[in-house]
């Protein structure tokens, strides 16, 4: 579950060291949109940066029409830092430009549009031009088409019925690649039966469901993946995977966010979309969607775009509190989990690792700025004993190490005003 959206940047003097710093995050996956964005300048990933899709003379078989070399070296990036599963959005990033939209609208041609992203897939997938093999594992049909104006310029059906003409021009040619969509900003389970009939009616895949959801509660995620669930099994999609590919802690409106003061006052404040609670909402998420439908979910974004409004790192490179919080998840990731509990508010993961080292991660998701002392009672182990632990507060950026004796089973954690994390280690057997 803890995949992110975008890898290292691969532009600027500090790209080396976001790919270190990306690689010890260790993540699940990394989905490919708005990658244009966040490397100003060089052309990766949009099918139009990829291919003249203007030029309706261009030859789609003709290897010498297609630019694929910056995003070869993006997805080599990915494999240096330890990826090894890539879903890659075909389409176009979003488009903010004031007043025209250049290509996150209707393709002209969607057969022809369906020829090239088939000449994408043939050179991740099979080799093609010599394109690098294996990383990508899941192919994405555009970006959420239902908010119209920055990603669409037609409405819902037309959308439906793009995607079944590219989702079933990709299965003919590559029955063994994942196919899915349809990224779709919301959940509205409207739109998504509306999706699902089109689908169905014309026999194309969906190898995979994605949404999206920016809110200030993980039970939103939740309650859409059942509800999806239930609905890709009417629709006889019953090994379709679940992706929610695109959420971060939103506790404000997006109006909010679309001025100057709400800017300063959202972005960077302790309990806005990079502050504490947003941290301690990252880790709570991953916590609260162990037991769910949800096969895969991708934190939005990991490089700064939009001076770092969305990212894991601030508009001078910096790590923010929800790098550290992916961080902690990424160090368990792999173990086995001994439990898994939330009640949304506080979330509590323990798991065992092959050498015998046990870790807990500690969601306290409060804020309304409560303080209290958090208890964990302690089973499997010695009577008493010391762990470390590291932590996650208002007062500091980076985590603050503790040594914590427990007693009778118990080990308390000092208290901490407002939200925290905490992942608390235990000596191995």
């Amino acid at each position: 579950l803890n995949g992110v959206n975008g890898g290292p940047s691969v532009k600027g003097r500090a790209a080396g060291g976001y790919a270190r710093q990306f690689a010890e995050l260790n993540v699940a996956s990394v989905r490919l949109h708005d990658i244009p964005l966040v490397n100003s300048g060089v052309k990766l990933v949009d099918v139009q940066d990829i291919f003249p899709v203007w030029n309706e003379k261009a030859d789609v078989a003709d290897p010498a029409n297609f630019l694929f070399a910056p995003t070869d070296d993006y997805l080599r990036t990915l494999k240096g830092c330890g990826v090894e599963r890539v879903i890659y959005r075909l389409g176009t990033s979003i488009e903010w430009s004031y007043p025209n939209k250049y290509f996150a609208k209707m393709p002209k041609d969607p057969a022809r549009y369906a020829e090239i992203c088939a000449a994408i897939v043939r050179h991740y997938a099979k080799g093609w031009a010599g394109g690098p093999t294996g990383l990508v594992t899941h192919w994405e049909i555009w970006n959420e088409a239902n908010i119209g104006g920055a990603m669409w310029d037609k409405d819902w059906p037309t959308y439906c019925t793009f995607y079944c003409t590219v989702a079933n021009r990709l299965k003919r040619e590559f029955p063994d690649q994942k196919i899915g969509g349809p990224a779709l900003c919301g959940s509205d389970l409207r739109l998504a039966k509306e999706f699902m009939d089109a689908a169905q009616k014309a026999g194309a895949p969906v190898d995979f469901f994605s949404w999206h959801g920016y809110d200030p509660t993980p039970n939103g995620a939740i309650r859409s993946s059942r509800a999806l669930r239930r609905m890709l099994d009417e629709h006889g999609y019953r090994s379709a995977e679940l992706h929610f590919n695109e959420w971060h802690y939103f506790p404000c409106t997006w109006r909010d966010v679309a001025v100057p003061e709400g800017h300063r006052r959202w972005y960077e404040s302790s309990d806005g979309l990079n502050g504490i609670d947003s941290a301690a909402f990252t880790t709570l998420c991953l916590t609260a969607w162990q037991d769910t439908p949800l096969t895969m979910s991708n934190f939005y974004m990991t490089t700064p775009m939009n001076g770092g409004a969305w990212s894991l790192f601030d508009h001078d490179g910096f790590r923010r509190r929800t790098w550290y919080a992916m961080a902690f998840f990424g160090r368990l990731a792999g173990d086995r989990r001994t439990k898994a509990d939330t009640n949304l508010k506080l979330g509590v993961l323990a798991a065992v690792a092959k050498d015998g080292r046990r870790r807990i991660l500690i969601s306290d998701f409060v804020p309304d700025d409560e303080a209290g002392e958090l208890t964990l009672e302690l089973k499997g182990v010695a009577p008493n004993g010391v762990a470390t632990a590291e932590r996650l507060t208002d007062d500091r950026v980076e985590p603050e190490k503790l040594t914590l004796a427990w007693h009778d089973g118990r080990l308390s954690l000092p208290s901490v005003k407002g939200s925290s994390v905490w992942l608390v280690e235990l000596p191995g057997k």
